[in-house]
Parts: structure tokens; sequence; C-alpha cells
């Protein structure tokens, strides 16, 4: 019996090239969605942005106290409004509740924002994605599991950030 030791090694080679760039796929995947426990959200204060300046606003008018239980609370912003926000870098940024989700293929986005629950807010349809406003901020991490398990066409989900320390000249 005669072994081909060029054969085996090359086949061996495959196999190990082959489940070494699966399990790599397999982690981009798991890494591609964004996991919002990672996200300090800094709900004390609402900020208006316009005109690159930045000025604090009366939060009351944003949080609403549902029904008897004072502790069921939901934060909404209106346009031009902003919390603040650090990712795993540190750095501040501002987050007006918007979110932009990358799709695998064509969605109907007005069905998606329906059945989600979310706000369609702009259409990208040339690069694959939507941009969706989330209601109810403090339960952004609520609603982000909610989209990941609805919804096996999402690619990835970014906030939808302005980063405040880049400024124009």
């Amino acid at each position: 019996m005669e072994i081909n030791f060029k054969k085996l090694t090359l086949n061996i080679f495959a196999v190990i090239f082959l489940t070494f760039s699966i399990s790599i796929q397999a982690n981009i995947k798991q890494a591609v969605i964004k996991d919002g426990s990672q996200i300090t959200f800094l709900y004390s204060t609402v900020y208006l942005y316009k005109d690159n300046l930045l000025s604090e606003i009366d939060i009351s008018q944003n949080i609403d106290l549902s029904g008897s239980d004072s502790n069921v609370r939901t934060l909404r912003l209106e346009p031009g409004q902003y919390i603040k926000v650090k990712g795993l870098d540190g750095r501040e940024k501002l987050f007006n509740g918007s979110i932009i989700v990358k799709f695998k293929s064509p969605e109907d986005l007005q069905a998606f924002s329906l059945r989600n629950e979310v706000v369609l807010l702009n259409n990208l349809p040339d690069i694959g994605r939507g941009v969706f406003k989330i209601d109810d901020i403090y339960n952004f991490n609520e609603k982000l599991d909610q989209l990941k398990s609805n919804n096996p066409n999402i690619e990835r989900v970014e906030l939808n950030t302005i980063d405040i320390s880049i400024r124009p000249k």
C-alpha cells in the first residue's frame, strides 16, 4: 500500500484552512451586530444641537411617566434633540435615537418599520440600509434584542451618532 504524502499533506492543509476560514466567518457574523450593553447611555441631560452649537434643555418635557407606576418611564427625543453616549473607545457622541440597519437582501422598509415598531427616517436602497428611529431610548437594549431575534435578514445595526469632537473649520 503506497501513501502519496503530497496529496495527504495538501488535503490536510485544505481541511485546516477551510475549518479556519469557516471559524473566522462565523466570528465576523456574530460581531457585526452591535451589542447595546457595550454602550453607555448618558440619560441625565438632553441636548439641542443646531448649527454646531450644543445646549442643554429641560429633560422633564421628554420623560413620560406612564400610568400609576412611577417606575415606568419613557424617553422620547424630538428632532434636533440628543443624549450623549459612550462606546468602548470612551468617546462621547450625540445620539438622537436613530439606528442604521444594514440588510443582507432587499427589504420592504415600510413593512419592517411597522412590524418592529420603529419609525422609518431614510431609505438608502443603493447601499441596502435604512435609518430608523427608536421611540423610547430607555428601552434601547430591549428593542435591539427584538430586532436581532426577529429579523434574520439584518446584517448589522449601528447607532446613528454625531461625533462632536469633529467640527468644521
